[in-house]
């Protein structure tokens, strides 16, 4: 059967489309139109108490402009001393290594004014996960900041010389630049013709499920639904009843790395409204959390937030009861990742809070969202066909059934040109459900979505809630238990033990940080749970009295959940506690007490669960099963 398939993008010898143009353009028509419009809320330091600088429009015009100039000598330069050939643009990537990422974000302008392609890569990522990216990108040219020194010499010493290292001079950093722009307010440099990067971004994976991939990404990639994206976030602006700060008035703080794709979705928003984005002073993505949210947030007045959503599961009850003020003044709360519930949802509810729960903000860019109550329960965005659907279980008596959601290359305009360009790994494979779509090459999403009918019975209308990750689901070996959902039970235990705790930010103590059932071929399951102190500098030793109520947690929640033989956990021989910063508690512990070991989680707060089977196999090996 033949298949129509959305228009694919443009060739690489076609003309800018009008879309790749409003990117590349976007900082020049913004100066003309709305000069003195904030763009950027820049941090002065890494305390929010330092305070900001604002960027224009028309500041950040001259900036850009400026450093194109400048940059394009001395790529031009290097390039030169390379290979001989010092042509800079479309087929030149430079990698930007710097910490925090805002510091260079004229920089990412004025190379994309080049026509370069810029890479991103995070220095938490495996050294030789790093030269391997850096050979299958091509890169030429690194620029990083000071503290990368050391790792940028070596990688330079790996890749045998063919690359060129440039530290980012301080005077260069983004809010210096822009307090110097103020001060000397020097004329622009004539902006560059337009050029396409070849591809336009390259950036990797959040290895929820492996190694970090390599993923590439073209101009016209990102123009896919950015009309929508841009009249949805301007639609804000329309006045509420108890909102004073509009998209206009009060700058949107974005808690995410230019390492990953949600980052790249909202910036080229706000480049294309010139509408105010804020930015933390946050080097490190693991830095991120609540408390981050919570301290920028205020001290950077800000009318919205971006983030994921294990912040606010993470946050005590009585932190959020503390702060319900002020997250009800924000016009938008956009959180991501699967870690809204139920019981999220209704504290979401119960306060009021302007949420959208989009999922799917990784590799092939949002797919679904809530922006109402339940805030589980998700839709396809209305500007783009629906998914497949192809249910793996039997209809419930509710009539909720278990599916997978697919999107083929006819029904995905993102899947129609990543099969075309290229640059992600796709797993195409023929759809396997019924219908017209039946054997079309299509794309997985991975994931196990129960399918709701929501409304009354004359305006019905169906919804998704996430149940877990394809890996999620462990099957336990020699005992004919399979499908069972680890993301279920670490879901339900999470406010368990919450609960149980009682901890305030007021009073010190634990929190949750992580918690994954294993179990995949094992005779029972097993779990480890992560622990971190509310305050920082607190002594991360844990007293007999927080193991014994973890232990009742696990047992109120075995209970509740039906768990029986093999399926339970049992908490005196096969339950781990993990105090960050501290030690590790539990029977079997002493086969980890040298390695300190630690739950490993994507910037997401999403687990890895691959990963930490490794990290903790010497207890999983050693683990009793008499007691089933």
């Amino acid at each position: 059967m033949a298949y129509r398939s959305p228009y694919s993008g443009p060739h690489p010898s076609d003309p800018l489309t009008e879309g790749e143009l409003s990117l590349l353009l976007a900082v020049p028509r913004a100066a003309q139109n709305t000069p003195n419009a904030t763009l950027f809320r820049l941090p002065l330091g890494p305390d929010p108490a330092l305070g900001w600088i604002h960027v224009t429009c028309a500041e950040t015009y001259r900036i850009v402009s400026r450093l194109a100039a400048i940059w394009s000598s001395r790529l031009a330069e290097i390039l030169g001393g390379l290979s001989g050939e010092p042509k800079v643009g479309p087929g030149t990537t430079v990698c930007l290594l710097v910490d925090p990422p805002v510091h260079s974000i004229f920089h990412f302008l004025a190379l994309w004014s080049l026509g370069c392609t810029v890479q991103y890569m995070a220095t938490n990522v495996d050294p030789e996960v790093v030269d391997v990216s850096l050979r299958q990108s091509g890169c030429k040219v690194v620029i990083y900041s000071s503290e990368h020194s050391a790792w940028a010499m070596n990688r330079k010493e790996q890749l045998k010389g063919q690359l060129g290292l440039v530290e980012l001079p301080e005077e260069e950093h983004a809010p210096r630049i822009a307090q110097t722009e103020k001060e000397r307010k020097v004329e622009p440099s004539p902006w560059p013709e337009p050029q396409r990067p070849t591809p336009a971004l390259i950036i990797h994976s959040s290895a929820t499920t492996g190694t970090p991939k390599l993923l590439q990404f073209s101009l016209y990639y990102y123009t896919i639904g950015l009309p929508f994206n841009c009249q949805s976030y301007l639609a804000l602006a329309h006045p509420q009843a108890y909102r004073t700060k509009t998209p206009y008035t009060h700058p949107r703080l974005v808690l995410t790395h230019p390492f990953w794709q949600s980052y790249h979705r909202f910036f080229f928003i706000h480049l294309c409204t010139a509408t105010p984005m804020a930015f933390a002073h946050v080097p490190r993505a693991q830095e991120l959390s609540y408390e981050v949210l919570l301290s920028w947030g205020r001290s950077f007045d800000v009318g919205a937030v971006v983030c994921p959503a294990i912040y606010f599961r993470n946050m005590p009850p009585r932190t959020l009861e503390e702060n319900a003020d002020f997250f009800r003044s924000l016009y938008s709360i956009t959180v991501s990742g699967s870690a809204v519930d139920e019981h999220l949802s209704a504290q979401f509810e119960k306060h009021g809070l302007a949420i959208s729960n989009e999922f799917g903000q990784s590799e092939i860019t949002r797919l679904m969202a809530a922006s109402r109550a339940p805030f589980m329960h998700l839709r396809p965005f209305p500007d783009v066909p629906p998914p497949l659907v192809y249910p793996i279980s039997d209809p419930n008596p509710d009539g909720s059934r278990q599916v997978q959601l697919w999107y083929s290359i006819s029904s995905s305009p993102f899947i129609a040109h990543l099969a075309v360009e290229g640059g992600v790994p796709l797993k195409l494979e023929p759809f396997p459900g019924q219908g017209p779509h039946h054997g079309e090459l299509a794309l997985n999403w991975g994931d196990v979505f129960l399918q709701v009918q929501t409304g009354s019975a004359g305006s019905s209308k169906t919804a998704y809630v996430h149940i877990g990750r394809t890996d999620d689901f462990i099957r336990l070996g020699g005992t004919g238990q399979g499908n069972l959902n680890a993301s279920v039970y670490e879901l339900e235990l999470w406010p368990v033990i919450q609960s149980r705790l009682g901890a305030t930010t007021r009073t010190g103590g634990w929190i949750v940080d992580a918690i994954q059932l294993f179990g995949g071929n094992m005779a029972c399951t097993a779990l480890v749970v992560q622990l971190r102190r509310t305050s920082q500098g607190e002594v991360a030793e844990m007293d007999a009295g927080i193991v014994r109520e973890l232990a009742g947690a696990v047992e109120e929640v075995n209970g509740k959940l039906k768990y029986g033989k093999n399926t339970r956990v049992h908490p005196g021989k096969r339950m781990l506690v993990v105090a960050l910063g501290g030690g590790v508690y539990g029977s079997g512990a002493e086969r980890l007490a040298d390695a300190r070991p630690q739950l490993m989680m994507t910037h997401k707060r999403t687990l890895q669960r691959w990963r930490n089977i490794q990290v903790f196999k010497p207890w999983l090996d050693g683990l009793e099963f008499d007691e089933p």
